[in-house]
């Protein structure tokens, strides 16, 4: 039974070095990279194209899942989409393989810095750190094992992914002897089931347990309205928990929406900023500990506002905050003076 060992992740997390080495431990095997169906210049990912370089992929695949001379074939790519996976699984119908997909991931501090380092020796252009940054979060969408590669080595992100596959039948994922599945899954066309990391606008908020002085339990707050204030912040800050008080002692109703959990979203950011009259570098939470270990004072400058959107919205730690949202404004930071001011014409819960 030959085993097809999928092996996803963004730009600049270590696909490549790991396949290398996850190579030679599953020996006899052999690896292809998505992106050698994908080497074009200029680079056109046309629709026409992304149906293309499937189509070849699925080629390759299929040609070398029957050839007798390997037990494994690795396939590395970006794979950021569930319906990317749905489509390969599909197109390889009818053939009696184990399909075995993994997510390399990291911190988006680590995907950064791995990043820089690759701009600086010449392996890439700085264009591909927004890009990156923002298909990191789609690995947590995705339905397969992920393996943190933050602090590992690529030979132990390869040990890793190896000591997975020993157990994978005996963990919960597929058995040892499966078919791929025919057509008509989930993906039925290229550009399907794609995943976008910033949608525009976040999705419905679950329900909030009662707090004194604050929301219903079943009350749905996203700023939409005049009288809905919506508090983000992380639970941890000082800062923030003086926000929290103050709205209460006020009887003003909020949802609080926990920053680290549900970061704010790159189109949320600009719409903020803009509401707020504040410039860009305003929201970057730079007392932090993420903003000074990825050294972005000097390196802020060198971005394009798209990618300083994207960097803020891939990590809630690098936003400042408080953040308070609702139909009549935005603020950002707390001072009561200001928030007495700006909240006037809000009504209270009495």
């Amino acid at each position: 039974m030959k085993t097809l060992v999928l092996l996803g992740g963004p730009m600049g997390v270590g696909k490549t070095a790991t396949a290398r080495r996850l190579q030679k431990l599953l020996a006899p095997c052999v690896w292809l990279e998505g992106d050698w169906c994908w080497q074009m210049e200029p680079f056109d990912p046309s629709p026409a194209n992304r149906e293309m370089v499937l189509q070849n992929i699925q080629f390759l695949l299929r040609a070398f899942l029957q050839n007798p001379s390997w037990e494994y074939v690795l396939f590395s790519w970006v794979l950021h989409e569930q319906g990317i996976l749905d489509r390969l699984r599909e197109d390889l119908a009818g053939l009696e393989f184990a399909w075995r997909p993994f997510s390399l991931v990291c911190s988006p501090q680590a995907l950064y810095q791995r990043l820089e380092g690759d701009i600086q020796e010449g392996r890439r252009t700085p264009d591909v750190v927004a890009r990156s940054l923002e298909r990191l979060p789609c690995y947590q969408k995705l339905e397969v094992p992920r393996v943190d590669t933050t602090h590992l080595t690529p030979d132990q992100a390869a040990q890793e992914v190896f000591r997975l596959l020993q157990g994978y039948g005996e963990t919960g994922g597929p058995g040892p002897a499966e078919k791929a599945p025919g057509p008509g899954g989930l993906f039925a066309a290229a550009g399907g089931g794609i995943c976008t990391a910033n949608p525009p606008g976040r999705a419905p908020m679950p329900p909030h347990p009662p707090r004194d002085g604050s929301c219903q339990p079943n009350h749905r707050n996203d700023g939409g309205n005049d009288m809905d204030l919506l508090l983000i912040g992380y639970k941890n800050c000082s800062t923030c928990q003086k926000a929290r008080r103050w709205l209460e002692e006020k009887g003003l109703p909020f949802t609080w929406r926990e920053i680290t959990t549900e970061k704010p979203t790159a189109p949320e950011l600009e719409s903020w900023s803009a509401r707020a009259g504040l410039p860009l570098k305003k929201w970057f939470n730079t007392s932090g500990r993420v903003y000074q270990s990825m050294g972005l004072r000097d390196k802020l400058p060198t971005m394009s506002p798209a990618e300083q959107y994207q960097l803020l919205a891939s990590d809630g730690m690098l936003v400042k905050r408080p953040i308070l949202v609702w139909e009549g404004g935005v603020l950002l930071g707390f001072s009561p003076k200001a928030w007495e001011e700006g909240l006037k014409g809000v009504a209270a819960h009495d």
